[in-house]
């Protein structure tokens, strides 16, 4: 082997070990996920499974039907929790914008678990 060839391997082999030492740290700085978007789903339908026809007066031993829909895409498993608050114009609501909920205690509380995508 003449000194032209033992350069050309030296060089393979430096240009191998700087990408081994490398690739660790690009990892730290690129993403290699899907890409999809990571989001739970809630929806609440009124008594005939449509969007809206909301009951609004409720009174006290009449029976009103509400459907409550929560679908995971987080990609993973997860759990829920729905609590049900009914509230009158003089109690305090929720707070979005600081994100507070309402201090009403809960009528009834569901908890649940949800494999993703469903």
């Amino acid at each position: 082997m003449n000194l032209e060839d033992y350069r050309t391997v030296f060089a393979a082999t430096g240009l191998a070990l700087m990408l081994a030492v490398a690739t660790p740290v690009i990892g730290l700085f690129v993403s290699f996920e899907d890409g999809a978007e990571r989001f739970s789903e809630l929806w609440i339908l009124g008594p005939e499974h449509l969007v809206g026809d909301y009951p609004f007066d409720i009174t006290a031993n009449v029976s009103h039907s509400v459907f409550v829909g929560v679908g995971n895409h987080m990609g993973g498993s997860s759990y829920y929790t729905v609590l049900v608050k009914l509230r009158n114009q003089t109690q305090s609501s929720p707070n979005t914008t600081a994100s507070i909920p309402s201090l009403l205690l809960p009528l009834s509380e569901f908890r649940f678990f949800i494999a993703d995508g469903g």
